[in-house]
């Protein structure tokens, strides 16, 4: 199965990973060129890939349920106002109610936490480290802390230290801002070619942000995340784990920031790739994968 790649804007690089990786807009496309260069490493293990397609589709079902009651609920809305004008739709969009937003918390809370331990464990074993009970303890609670805290990013949330879910000022990873964009888009647009609010509120039911191929395109990356999160909890327990590198996966044949982070060679491991990740997926649908280089290999070479 070809995985199509899209491609970003490149973020500032920074410490903090993943600031502009989760937009998952359909406009994030598709001018990418193919260029011929010599590929030191490449190839995602096939394990990894055939977890994505294993474990993506389950996700992306939760997900896309979730998604068409929303775009139920909020065509229903939009069937309600009577005159829409183009002058209104930022306010009817930025005014629309979506704190049931908050149920995808504990989707994505449950599944990454899961996939995240799951492979902090295997990665032990990946790297040749025998671990002991209180080391696979410990990645299991770096794995779950992270899936966690990511789960209300997701969605425009944080979780305060006495454990309440509060609005994130930081909308950098959120899905449902992201939706808020492609609705007062689409609803821009519709008006402007003076549709009815049915024929608007279709148009929304239709569109991207509440389609399939979304919910896909989230749950696939998220995985991604859960996989990269996990390896990184094992690495930081063993302390045999000095640098990764990045490898360019074997369906990867756009150049995009996968290159340029891929050019970069062994880095240390609490450094982050040109891009400003730490670790993959460096965009959405990514297929390359980080790894991890132990005590000597990266001075290789």
């Amino acid at each position: 199965m070809k995985i199509p790649l899209v491609k970003i804007e490149r973020p500032i690089v920074q410490s903090k990973p993943k600031a502009a990786r989760v937009l998952f807009g359909k406009g994030l496309g598709c001018n990418l060129s193919k260029r011929r260069r010599k590929r030191k490493l490449i190839g995602s293990p096939k394990h990894y890939l055939d977890y994505l397609d294993r474990e993506a589709p389950k996700l992306a079902r939760k997900i896309h349920s979730f998604f068409k009651h929303e775009a139920l609920r909020t065509t229903r809305i939009l069937i309600s106002r009577a005159g829409l004008r183009k002058d209104d739709a930022q306010d009817i969009i930025d005014n629309l109610d979506m704190s049931d937003w908050d149920v995808l918390v504990g989707v994505f809370s449950d599944t990454l936490t899961d996939q995240a331990r799951e492979q902090a464990h295997n990665e032990f074993g990946t790297i040749g480290f025998d671990a002991s009970q209180d080391m696979t303890h410990a990645a299991d609670e770096r794995a779950s802390e992270w899936a966690r805290s990511h789960a209300a990013e997701l969605v425009g949330k944080k979780f305060t230290a006495n454990g309440r879910l509060v609005n994130n000022p930081d909308k950098s990873l959120s899905v449902l801002d992201t939706t808020r964009d492609e609705l007062r888009d689409l609803l821009s647009i519709a008006l402007d070619e003076g549709m009815s609010p049915a024929e608007v509120a279709a148009e929304i039911h239709d569109g991207w942000a509440f389609s399939e191929a979304r919910a896909s395109t989230i749950a696939r990356t998220e995985l991604a995340s859960a996989h990269a999160q996990g390896s990184l909890a094992a690495w930081k327990e063993s302390g045999v784990v000095e640098m990764k590198q990045a490898i360019l996966g074997s369906e990867h044949d756009l150049d995009d920031e996968c290159d340029e982070n891929a050019d970069d060679g062994p880095i240390p491991i609490d450094e982050v790739f040109s891009s400003g990740d730490d670790m993959h997926p460096f965009h959405p649908n990514c297929v390359c994968v980080v790894v991890a280089l132990t005590t000597g290999q990266g001075e290789e070479g």
